[in-house]
């Protein structure tokens, strides 16, 4: 084979990459935008300026399109969760639950600029049968790290309880993500509502959550009203 002929291969790959790269920024961005049926596959073609065939040839449907954004969207989030938990785990002693929660929530994914940490916020609003399975494949393995951390950190807890205390925590933060700031509550953000402060907040309402002693499965009957 030439070196012409080498040349040109390579260079026909990287523009594949690219292309590919391009397809999906600008997908995570419109599906972030639109959700999955209001950004359609001509609208992203457009955007991308790519054809639909270029578009069929990298990704074949529009839901394995979807897939993969999130997927393009996940990884970043993901690791940066990862990064920052084994740096706690590598410290001596144990981490505390402060630590083990803002690891997990401050990732550049609350009042950040970008498409995609919007984009996994809203695919909670999309029909579970387009959205679950990639959510638990994509993130479950990260969640488990934590779940399996915090409970090192809270033996007395108890496994079911510490799950659903932290399913607490993650709609907390992606509410906030995808809104910013509570407005439909109180108005405007104050100007010195930064996102450090509201990452603050989250934190020490996470943290006061989990660390509350366990409660019990059987009501007392005087707890009930009416």
């Amino acid at each position: 084979m030439s070196k012409g002929l080498v040349e040109a291969r390579k260079k026909q790959r990287a523009d594949s990459s690219l292309t590919r790269e391009k397809i999906l920024s600008i997908s995570v961005r419109l599906f972030s935008e639109n959700g999955f049926d209001g950004a359609s596959m001509r609208a992203i073609a457009d955007t991308a300026g790519v054809n639909l065939a270029s578009m069929n040839y990298h990704f074949g449907s529009k839901v394995q399109l979807f897939e993969a954004a999130i997927q393009y969207a996940a990884a970043p989030i993901n690791a940066e969760r990862i990064r920052q938990l084994d740096t706690l785990e590598a410290a001596p002693g144990l981490p505390t639950v402060a630590q083990l929660v803002r690891a997990f929530v401050d990732v550049n994914i609350i009042g950040g600029d970008l498409a995609w940490p919007q984009l996994i916020a809203r695919i909670f609003a999309e029909p579970s049968s387009l959205s679950k399975s990639q959510l638990e494949r994509l993130f479950s393995p990260t969640v488990q790290r934590f779940l399996q951390a915090l409970q090192r950190s809270l033996p007395d807890l108890d496994p079911a309880q510490l799950g659903l205390r932290f399913y607490f925590l993650v709609g907390a933060m992606l509410h906030l993500n995808r809104f910013s700031s509570p407005r439909m509550f109180t108005g405007p953000a104050r100007p010195e509502d930064s996102k450090e402060q509201r990452i603050d907040e989250l934190v020490n309402f996470a943290v006061a959550g989990l660390c509350q002693p366990p409660s019990k499965n059987n009501s007392r009957k005087g707890d009930r009203i009416g």
